[in-house]
């Protein structure tokens, strides 16, 4: 009994801790050295400096490719700028087509006016000639058929109109006259460029040619 009593009141030895391994240090970062210029070509693909921009983003991924960093920059860089160099020359002509079409209707509606104008002008004096005008210069004998518009004159020629500014006048006989004009938005040779209106009293336009 005294023995059992004795080995319940002997301390028991502890186990020691085992002592933890040591944690290896963490792998530094790995520079990029093509970081930099990817971001510049990704930039320059929005400024319309894709040519430039490629040539960076191709440098770009080769210098993070040997550095076996990631190139993802650089080739964010190369798709950017290549879809730049295919398209933006196509929106450029698309917008220059546009552009030259919007002034060649301009051009067309300043031709109809003068043209409008004259024809006016002409019936006009007409109406208190009983004639058109034989010349040019006739115009002016009367106020209601003076070749002026807002102050300023009429750009009226006695010879075939080869500019949308000129618009030809031109008598058919006693009693006939017309005007052309040149329409800038219609290709071709220079007799289908031309656009007759025949004035009210005149027989046909084809008798004034």
């Amino acid at each position: 009994m005294d023995q059992n009593n004795n080995q319940a009141l002997t301390p028991q030895p502890t186990a020691e801790p085992v002592p933890m391994a040591a944690q290896p240090p963490a792998a530094p970062p790995i520079s990029n050295p093509g970081k930099t210029l990817g971001i510049v070509g990704i930039v320059l693909s929005f400024v319309f400096l894709q040519l430039i921009g490629i040539v960076l983003s191709i440098i770009s991924t080769v210098k993070s490719t040997q550095a076996k960093a990631s190139p993802t920059l650089g080739i964010i860089g190369i798709v950017l700028n290549a879809i730049g160099l295919v398209f933006v020359p196509i929106m450029v002509m698309i917008m220059l087509v546009a552009h030259n079409g919007i002034q060649e209707r301009a051009k067309l509606a300043a031709a109809e006016s003068t043209a409008s104008a004259v024809a006016k002008r002409a019936e006009a004096y007409y109406a208190l000639e009983g004639k058109y005008p034989a010349t040019i210069d006739d115009f002016a004998d009367h106020d209601e058929s003076k070749l002026v518009e807002g102050g300023k004159p009429l750009s009226v020629t006695d010879g075939v109109p080869m500019h949308y500014e000129d618009v030809q006048y031109e008598v058919c006989g006693p009693s006939g006259a017309h005007v052309v004009y040149y329409d800038p938005t219609v290709g071709g040779t220079s007799n289908e460029t031309l656009v007759d209106v025949p004035l009210v009293n005149a027989s046909r336009a084809a008798d004034c040619r």
